[in-house]
């Protein structure tokens, strides 16, 4: 969801590298299709590990030449993707250290 627009979409699975990587075809119709790729890595912070996750998107098939278009819109929708799971992580987080 990009504020009020809602799009229907699917995803497959192209790529899984446990537990660091995984790299989706990701559908939203009627705008096309795109590879969304996911990477995790482990950093230390003031001695507290916490995972970093780089998100990465690019058009693919006939949604490919307009990805110079799309990219101001792709980002901020990433950004606040990665800010929602930062947040549901926290709350997760938060529950785990009440029990």
């Amino acid at each position: 969801m990009a504020g009020p627009l809602t799009v229907a979409d699917l995803s497959k699975v192209l790529a899984i590298e446990e537990p660091t990587l995984l790299s989706l075809e990701v559908r939203a119709r009627p705008f096309g299709r795109g590879r969304a790729t996911f990477r995790l890595a482990e950093r230390t912070e003031g001695g507290a590990v916490a995972t970093e996750v780089v998100l990465d998107e690019v058009p693919i098939g006939a949604a490919a030449p307009a990805a110079p278009l799309l990219d101001p819109f792709t980002r901020r929708r990433n950004d606040s993707s990665l800010e929602n799971l930062e947040r549901y992580l926290g709350s997760v987080e938060a529950l785990a250290d009440r029990s």
